[in-house]
């Protein structure tokens, strides 16, 4: 008991350190209840049924890969990214066009779900390039940064 007596301070503020931690894990619940899920959360439930396959993104590479230096197509979630290099002498036009022979390795289902990002850039960077296009899933052509 004379324990007790002399330390009823500290008691007192173990007590509250422990009624604080249990009131701020209850705040956090409430709040952010869906801390624990995943970042994408619902947006690629339907991978399954539109799943592409790691052939078919090298099939893409290779339905350009002798018109450009360098091409890596990759997945990330719902969009199809492709990073292409090409030669110096191709113009921006014919550049354009490797996005669509890319987007013909994916069926008119795969169109549908995913979006496409292609980034052009030139050996030598010049004044016109980088450029960037983008087909968003609903659309039927790609949209492409302002000619500079």
């Amino acid at each position: 008991m004379n324990f007790i007596k002399h330390n009823i301070g500290t008691i007192i503020a173990i007590m509250l350190l422990i009624v604080v931690v249990v009131l701020l894990y209850e705040a956090k619940v409430t709040f952010f209840p869906d801390d624990g899920k995943a970042i994408y959360g619902e947006r690629l439930s339907q991978n399954k049924e539109y799943r592409i396959s790691n052939d078919q993104l090298k099939s893409a590479e290779n339905s350009i890969k002798d018109s450009c230096e360098e091409v890596k197509v990759r997945l990330q979630g719902k969009i199809i990214e492709a990073n292409i290099v090409i030669s110096n002498d191709m113009s921006g036009g014919d550049a354009k066009g490797l996005a669509d022979k890319i987007a013909s390795s994916f069926s008119d289902s795969q169109k549908t779900y995913y979006d496409i990002q292609v980034f052009i850039k030139k050996e030598n960077d010049t004044t016109s390039f980088p450029i960037v296009g983008y087909k968003h899933h609903t659309s039927d052509h790609f949209s492409w940064t302002k000619d500079r």
